[in-house]
């Protein structure tokens, strides 16, 4: 019923991404360019209708493989005016499993995580069924997305944005503005990618060389194609004090890393750092930031104190 094809259009991939629900940068060819060698994009076809489009990321043994820095893979639908509809669901699950026919077939080992709102997870549970190898373990995540729309404007009663965030968020935002907080731009890469580095050995989890260096490649490329908003905010003392680096895509903006720079900063420097950031990209037109997972205890609450709907994805993994 249905059939795998080759991506052969970087076009046609781009515009499918682009009208899907599930639309995000992650499954965007600009975004993906650095990691093109450990990349496999298909759609999955119904005659001569695109139904469906699957990335994947392969390590070296040609495994299906967790990215950290492509957060997100897996199966995408094509948009359709019939959600609601009961056959619209059929047809949704139909292929899920047939995408986990497919996969199971060609790859040994599988763990990625799919797109927010990835909701049905049935194919992948039901899989092998019972049994005590070969079956599918899908597990909950979570992100945010807040709606940063207009808020450049004037903060009163009318800036929603502000006015979702918690009570101590505002404040400190407040605080930072009073203190009239100075930001300066910058395009140093390898200054943003030691201060993640070692803001990181100081949280006790140091990040793999591979890692870092698909995170310099991937903002490098993003730099070039005027995707990526890089804030720094500065201490009283005029030093850097935080960073917090986003992409953007279309209407929607995606949190990457953020970190202090320093051992001490002002309280607000890091509430401040991430409004002064919401703003720019609400001037340039982001209408919606996914700040990019809330599933530690600590930064799950922080990022939640800037308000935002919870959409949840899953971790897939093959128990082999």
């Amino acid at each position: 019923m249905y059939t795998v094809k080759n991506v052969k259009n970087i076009n046609q991939w781009d515009d499918f991404v682009d009208s899907s629900k599930n639309s995000n940068i992650f499954f965007k060819s600009f975004f993906l360019e650095p990691f093109k060698k450990n990349i496999l994009k298909k759609f999955i076809m119904k005659g001569d209708e695109i139904k469906a489009a699957f990335l994947l990321v392969l390590d070296k043994d040609n495994n299906i493989t967790d990215n950290e820095v492509i957060i997100h893979s897996g199966l995408i639908f094509c948009s359709s005016d019939s959600e609601d509809n009961s056959n619209f669901n059929l047809e949704l699950y139909s292929i899920t499993e047939f995408f986990v026919q497919y996969i199971v077939k060609n790859y040994k080992k599988i763990e990625f995580n799919t797109v927010p709102e990835f909701l049905d997870v049935r194919p992948f549970l039901w899989y092998n069924y019972g049994e005590e190898k070969n079956f599918f373990t899908c597990y909950p995540k979570y992100t945010s997305f807040v709606n940063i729309k207009n808020c450049h404007k004037k903060i009163n009663q009318s800036n929603k944005p502000f006015n979702k965030m918690n009570t101590l968020r505002r404040r400190l935002i407040r605080k930072g503005i009073s203190a009239n907080t100075k930001f300066i731009n910058s395009t140093d890469i390898n200054y943003f990618v030691k201060s993640y580095k070692d803001y990181m050995i100081k949280q006790k989890s140091l990040p793999s060389v591979q890692k870092l260096n698909e995170i310099k490649k991937l903002l490098k490329n993003l730099l070039i194609k005027e995707k990526l908003t890089v804030k720094i905010a500065l201490t009283k003392q005029n030093e850097p004090g935080y960073m917090c680096i986003f992409a953007d895509d279309m209407k929607m903006g995606y949190y990457l890393y953020g970190c202090p720079l320093s051992e001490k900063v002002e309280n607000y420097l890091g509430s401040i750092t991430f409004w002064q950031a919401f703003v720019e990209l609400s001037k340039k037109g982001i209408d919606l930031i996914d700040m990019e997972g809330i599933n530690s205890p600590n930064r799950g609450w922080f990022k939640q104190s800037f308000g935002g709907k919870i959409k949840q994805y899953f971790e897939i993994k093959l128990n082999n």
